[in-house]
């Protein structure tokens, strides 16, 4: 017991030192934030003063990445100037459906996560002429507003020029510009677009003014996003700047104009448009180009023009969104060009870009702010897992960028942008949206470019992380149905062999915790094989290692599975408590790259606490048991006599030569090596184990896991729920009560952490986030948050491999249930605690199925350890030289004893000892 405590107290502390080690190897970057940052929006001018106006400058840059990024940083110097001064992050780019550039562009615009369409390149500018009319004209008539717009009348929009007489041709981007862009390329689109006037600003920037930009297919996108699981209000940001009298601008655009690739990539209109698909002032066409034959593709951004429009819509608009285009351009061509070619045109794009950016920064006002981010990463990041894009901030001080959606620093998510924008601006929320505004918190090392270092590591991390996880989980679930059949097998045969099989069991149990206790780390191009076979057989090793290890120490079955489970437990908790770092770096648990947690305890480690601390507090609350009933004093029934008696002077040894369970227990049994928090009743180890395993969960600074702490509160009450039913007095009465308090614990667990996350206010858990949504839309957003949980656990139950292991797990318990009932007799006799642990794990198995969104996930989890103990235990007492055990008739006013939740109809068992009259000896289960 002491060595036990020994390793769990040692990989306690290893575990906190895993984890400063890696947060000062990140620089900060991926720890974890409850209370720290200043936040990202400028607080509100305080009453009777007068209210400075701000504008926010968003440039996106397709296909801006993290290695380029911390080249321009090594080399450049406008960029090393810039980043001085700059908050820096990763952004998920997670959308509705395909990882689109569009698709992303919407998602940025709706605040929730989106889908795209075939009709998302249909923009045009205001001012372009078709036949019938102007596109603006056009678009008021056939999709008119709320209000409805009279037939024939222009919108009057302050900069917007009026079309021109006698303007021949079609103005717009080049492909669509006809004869005029043959003639003279955008140069020639901006001549003929009329000598419409917007003031002295206007002739200051060469400009004639910024028409009003229409989407056409805005519509069709709508119908597109109202199948989805969840609402997607498109547009919503720039609704509610409007709502709030405020004007958007978009300019700039990543078309490829002509050639075979030709398309026209219109992102800054998609996420400036409101529901109509309208945008106020823009500068989307042709007029932002330039030709220049040496750029790949032949055409590039003019940036003079796109600066010289921006300085113009700060003016008019509160948010301004600006695509760079010419990295985008090159993303699409990619597949095309020479690596080389490559290479050289994105490096003097990116600078083109700085130097942009560094005359948008010169001109920020006190309260503005200038954003730039990647949307959306390419196709050959997607393939890699490099999903994490790179977002910049200028204006709200220097530092790493963190999120209440995210808690990590250095991490955010892309729906917290439009609720963040519209805070800055004093913009009334859209009632759809789940995102949180950015926090800016300081980093562990100089800002800028270490800074930037630090964030090309972590994500570096989870990248490898990521890419291993299909092996880890392939590994496990194959290991899972072949010593879960073996051993079924045997059984069904009933062979002579069975032992054998009890350390490759105790093996697959051990995995989670050799999966923990590997992170993916160090991570880099000399580390490039850690993803491959040697990080799964290293992981496997150790689990078979660890395996040993609690054997020897326990010396016994069921005393090894309790050491692997409390190691598996306290490793668990520990690291949540130091900040998850193993969690989000190991493959079993959750990633930032796939975007569904990012703190606390995933769906995964919490089927694996509930179920390891099950069978520890099993084993422990079974040792209690053996010292309380061999305790001197101790009142036992006729016929009673100890499983070996001792030899004088030294504590009773089993076959083996080592200290058996019982013999260990008797002595840890004396007061005065006891503590007297150890001197609980046998029956409360597991239901009060498996509560405080719900404590952690339902803790908004621990586990965060609304799903499992249900379903742990549940697997505390499957003991009792389980004798109910086994119950042959009251059994009306008890089964009542078992259903009452299966029904009352959950529900209390869920109020304690909706209570308990209400305490933090703006650094709330996703749960108030998720009840704030509910009372502000209805229950309807309840509803949808239901069916999208259920949704992608049916999805998940058809695709993924849990579902064979957990049918496998399923099978086994109630194989050795309904086909082998005199095992499980055996078992209530000899050991019915542990018993009570096996139900306990059971009923928090079905929970986590039912309770959770990846609930399969989760539900096999936790059955494996209640599994692999079962069939352990079912192959020692199976294995040949085993004293049966006599099925005697109950104790005298003896308790109903404890059963699976399918238990068998054998006599009840007082769990003490043999039936009267019987001389042969008890034998250990867990031998």
């Amino acid at each position: 017991m002491a060595a036990v405590l020994l390793v769990a107290g040692l990989l306690a502390a290893g575990t906190g030192l895993t984890a400063r080690q890696l947060q000062g190897t990140l620089g900060g970057a991926g720890r974890l934030v409850l209370d720290e940052g200043r936040p990202w929006v400028a607080p509100a001018a305080p009453p009777g003063q007068g209210t400075q106006r701000r504008v926010v400058t968003l440039v996106t840059a397709p296909g801006l990445d993290l290695a380029l990024l911390h080249r321009l940083a090594a080399t450049d110097p406008t960029w090393q100037s810039l980043l001085q001064g700059a908050a820096a992050g990763l952004m998920t780019a997670h959308t509705g459906g395909y990882y689109g550039r569009e698709a992303a562009y919407l998602t940025l615009g709706a605040g929730a996560r989106a889908v795209s369409g075939p009709t998302a390149g249909w923009v045009l500018p205001g001012d372009q002429v078709l036949a019938p009319g102007t596109a603006a004209s056009l678009f008021d008539r056939w999709w008119p507003g709320p209000s409805g717009t009279p037939p024939g009348a222009e919108p009057a929009l302050a900069g917007s020029p009026a079309p021109a007489s006698g303007t021949e041709g079609v103005r717009g981007s080049p492909e669509r510009n006809g004869g005029a862009q043959a003639a003279g390329g955008p140069e020639a689109g901006v001549e003929a677009a009329g000598d419409g006037a917007a003031g002295g600003a206007a002739a200051s920037t060469g400009l004639p003014g910024l028409p009003p930009v229409v989407h056409w297919g805005g519509h069709a996108l709508q119908r597109a996003n109202q199948d989805l699981d969840h609402p997607v209000p498109l547009g919503s940001l720039a609704a509610a700047l409007h709502a709030a009298g405020l004007k958007v601008a978009a300019l700039g655009n990543a078309d490829l104009p002509s050639g075979p690739w030709a398309s026209a990539r219109p992102g800054a209109a998609l996420l400036a448009a409101d529901g109509r698909g309208r945008v106020d002032l823009g500068l989307v066409d042709g007029r932002a180009l330039e030709p220049d034959p040496s750029f790949p593709g032949g055409w590039r951004t003019r940036w003079d023009t796109v600066l010289d429009a921006w300085a113009l819509a700060r003016r008019q608009a509160a948010l301004v969104v600006v695509e760079e285009g010419d990295l985008a351009r090159l993303e699409d061509l990619a597949p095309l060009l020479p690596a080389g070619t490559l290479e050289t045109a994105r490096w003097e794009a990116a600078r083109r870009l700085g130097r942009a950016l560094a005359v948008m920064r010169a001109g920020l006002g006190p309260e503005d702010r200038l954003i730039l981010l990647n949307p959306a990463p390419g196709s050959e990041a997607r393939a890699t897992g490099e999903t994490l894009m790179p977002v910049i901030t200028w204006g709200a001080g220097s530092g790493l960028l963190a999120s209440p959606s995210t808690r990590r620093a250095g991490v955010v998510a892309n729906t917290d942008l439009a609720p963040m924008i519209a805070a800055h601006l004093a913009a009334p929320p859209h009632p759809a949206w789940v995102g949180r505004p950015w926090l800016v918190v300081p980093g562990e090392g100089p800002p800028g470019a270490e800074a930037l270092a630090g964030l090309h590591r972590l994500d570096a991390g989870l990248v490898v992380n990521y890419q291993r996880r299909a092996a880890f989980i392939r590994l496990f679930v194959g290991a899972g149905l072949v010593l879960t059949a073996g051993p079924l097998l045997g059984l069904w045969r009933r062979s002579r062999r069975l032992g054998r099989w009890v350390q490759p069991l105790l093996a697959l149990a051990a995995f989670p915790l050799a999966n923990l206790l590997l992170p993916a780390w160090p991570a880099g191009p000399g580390w490039s094989w850690w993803s491959g076979t040697p990080s799964v057989l290293l992981a496997a090793l150790l689990a078979v290692a660890l395996a040993a290890l609690a054997r020897r120490l326990a010396g016994s079955t069921l005393g090894a599975f309790g050491a692997v489970g409390f190691w598996t437990a306290v490793v668990t908790v520990a690291d949540a408590l130091a900040g998850a770092w193993l969690a989000q770096l190991t493959p079993f648990g959750y990633s930032p790259i796939g975007g569904a947690r990012f703190y606390g305890i995933g769906n995964e480690y919490m089927g694996v606490l509930i179920g390891s601390a099950a069978v520890a507090a099993a084993a422990w609350a079974e040792m209690r048991r053996r010292a309380a009933a061999a305790a001197p004093g101790h009142r036992r029934r006729p016929g009673w006599q100890p499983a070996r008696p001792p030899m004088p002077g030294q504590p009773p040894a089993g076959r083996s030569g080592r200290p058996s369970a019982g013999a260990a227990a008797v002595w840890l049994a004396d007061p005065k090596r006891l503590a007297t928090w150890w001197r609980l009743p046998a029956a409360l180890g597991v239901p009060l184990t498996l509560g405080a395993v719900a404590a952690v969960l339902a803790s908004p600074r621990l586990g965060s896991n609304f799903g499992g702490a249900l379903s742990a509160a549940v697997a505390a009450c499957g003991p009792a729920l389980a004798s109910a039913l086994a119950a042959r007095r009251q059994r009306l009465r008890r089964r009542a009560a078992a259903g009452f308090l299966l029904l009352g614990a959950p529900v209390a667990a869920g109020l304690l952490m909706a209570l308990w996350d209400r305490q933090l206010g703006a650094g709330a858990t996703h749960v108030l986030a998720t009840w704030e949504q509910v009372e502000s839309v209805g229950p309807g957003a309840l509803a949808d948050v239901v069916v999208r949980k259920i949704g992608m656990n049916l999805r998940l139950m058809r695709y993924t491999n849990w579902s064979y292991l957990f049918v496998m797990l399923v099978f086994a318990y109630a194989f050795v249930i309904y086909r082998r009932a005199a095992v499980v007799r055996r078992l209530e006799r000899s050991a019915p605690e542990a018993v009570r642990g096996l139900a306990a794990v059971a009923a928090g198995s079905l929970a986590a199925l039912l309770l959770n969104d990846s609930g399969i996930v989760a539900a096999a989890t936790t059955l494996v350890y209640g599994a692999t103990l079962l069939l352990a235990l079912a192959a020692g007492l199976e294995s040949p030289g085993t004293a049966p055990l006599s099925a005697g008739p109950p104790e005298t006013g003896a308790a109903p004893r404890p059963a699976l939740p399918a238990g068998s109809q054998g006599p009840a068992a007082s769990g003490r000892g043999q039936a009267p009259g019987s001389r042969g000896v008890a034998p250990d289960p867990g031998r």
